[in-house]
């Protein structure tokens, strides 16, 4: 088939248009894939985030505590664990509030409660800690009236033992916080996990 002198065959214009067609899809696809990694990429970064949080608002917490103003307890699918805050500038006291730290198994969330004095069964003294049993730690997990905020979403796991795997009642050291967080990718079946076991040696014996 001839050239036109001033232009292209009509197979050499399908030609053309299927090639720049092809290139289309092709750089359509790797956008495509591209932006989805991305998008895993800060479902990681944001899921580590939440991780160090906690880490960093348990480290908190137990910088002010002492293995006598610890309670905690669990149940198949829930863990609660209360810290009463030593007094920073008067040792060998107490805050008259506890901080829970609240682990729904079924909803995968932690959060972080307040519970104040008036909120216990006998109101909290300063001289010493009170530690509350199961029944009014389930309570105060529930009903507390102080400060509470989420600290995480997509939480797998959540506990905190002491040197002898035990998770309810502490009495000797180093405690050690384990805690798996897990979602799955946007655009895979792969999921996005982050997983910590730290170990924590309180400053406070009193």
């Amino acid at each position: 088939m001839k050239k036109r002198s001033s232009g292209f065959t009509v197979v050499e214009v399908l030609i053309f248009s299927t090639v720049g067609l092809m290139l289309m899809v092709l750089l359509f696809q790797l956008f495509i894939t591209a932006t989805r990694r991305t998008e895993d990429s800060r479902l990681r970064v944001d899921l580590q985030q939440k991780g160090l949080l906690v880490i960093r608002e348990i480290s908190n917490d137990l910088s002010r505590a002492s293995l006598r103003g610890m309670a905690a307890t669990e149940s198949s699918n829930d863990y609660i664990l209360g810290i009463t805050p030593i007094e920073v500038r008067h040792p060998g006291f107490w805050r008259t509030v506890q901080h829970l730290y609240v682990f729904r198994g079924n909803e995968k969330e932690l959060y972080w409660r307040e519970a104040l004095s008036g909120d216990f069964t006998d109101p909290l003294m300063s001289e010493k800690p009170y530690l509350p049993g199961p029944s009014e730690l389930q309570h105060l997990a529930s009903n507390s009236t102080g400060k509470h905020r989420i600290l995480s979403s997509h939480v797998e796991e959540f506990s905190v033992s002491d040197r002898n795997g035990s998770k309810t009642q502490f009495q000797s050291l180093p405690l050690v916080l384990d805690m798996k967080l897990r979602r799955p990718l946007s655009h895979s079946d792969r999921f996005a996990e982050f997983t910590v076991q730290k170990r924590f040696t309180l400053r406070n014996s009193y």
